[in-house]
């Protein structure tokens, strides 16, 4: 399935369709009332995140809203957003701040001020206990899940320019980052932090 931004409404479409899959749920999807920058499908493809200045999460059997979730700290709007791999838990980014908030409660777990530049990129490992930030400061940030609490591990500042991407490998044993100095980075997991 795709996405496509239109002003203030999503649609989607299977691949090779013609046509979107949701016209007759536009009026649902069409409750954003601001531009949509970002959006994020959970690993089982179950529910779709995006928003603005709200977190908005989609049944995406029913293509129901399924929750509306207030911001903690922000006067901007999403920029980046992430699953973890069991989808118990979403980061989102707006600028500075990456909020993460527990999928079942909408509780936000953690709202923390990253980098001096924008967010630009979130990536959880495997394992679902580190997130990835990647920021126009040219570092990478990884945070790390300590006792319900997330915590620096590391600062990556290889770059010379934006980092505007960041992923780890399916087993979790690399992180790579990308950035606008036309370099990408890979890191093995075991020399970090």
């Amino acid at each position: 399935m795709g996405a496509v931004r239109a002003a203030a409404l999503v649609l989607l479409w299977a691949a090779g369709a013609a046509a979107a899959i949701v016209a007759s749920h536009q009026a649902t999807l069409d409750t954003l009332q601001a531009r949509v920058d970002v959006g994020a499908y959970n690993r089982a493809g179950t529910l779709l995140a995006t928003g603005r200045e709200a977190l908005l999460l989609y049944n995406t059997g029913t293509w129901t809203l399924e929750a509306t979730v207030p911001l903690e700290c922000w006067t901007c709007h999403l920029r980046a957003i992430a699953f973890n791999h069991d989808s118990t838990l979403v980061a989102v980014a707006g600028d500075e701040t990456v909020e993460i908030i527990e999928v079942a409660t909408q509780a936000s777990m953690a709202v923390e001020a990253i980098s001096l530049g924008l967010i630009a990129g979130l990536a959880f490992s495997p394992s679902g206990d580190e997130l990835a930030v990647a920021s126009t400061d040219d570092h990478v940030y990884i945070y790390e899940l300590v006792l319900r609490s997330w915590v620096v591990m590391d600062t990556l500042d290889s770059h010379a320019g934006d980092v505007l991407a960041v992923a780890y490998s399916p087993n979790g044993e690399v992180l790579v980052t990308a950035s606008e100095d036309g370099e990408v980075h890979v890191f093995e997991r075991s020399a970090l932090g």
